[in-house]
């Protein structure tokens, strides 16, 4: 939602006027992102420049979207390697 307030020739936008909108990749891009991330998390250089182009995205959002999967990837380690002793604790009396 893009709102503006004119005030004598300054113009005071919403915060939805500058949060950018979310980026919506279709199924093939995000096969593709997947087969990617599964052989090397880091994505620098000429194979990010290789892989936006064949994808038709820019190289910002492949940044983004290889550094948000490897914090979902992270997050992922440490609930698998807490495993389900993490949420139950037994007590002997």
């Amino acid at each position: 939602m893009l709102t503006s307030v004119t005030h004598s020739r300054v113009k005071a936008f919403t915060i939805d006027a500058l949060l950018p909108s979310a980026q919506c990749f279709t199924d093939s891009q995000l096969q593709r992102l997947e087969e990617e991330f599964q052989r090397q998390q880091y994505l620098v250089g000429p194979e990010r420049r290789y892989l936006a182009r064949q994808l038709d995205l820019s190289e910002l959002q492949l940044k983004v979207w290889f550094q948000n999967r490897r914090i979902k990837w992270r997050k992922n380690q440490l609930d698998v390697s807490e495993g389900p002793s993490a949420c139950f604790s037994v007590l002997s009396y």
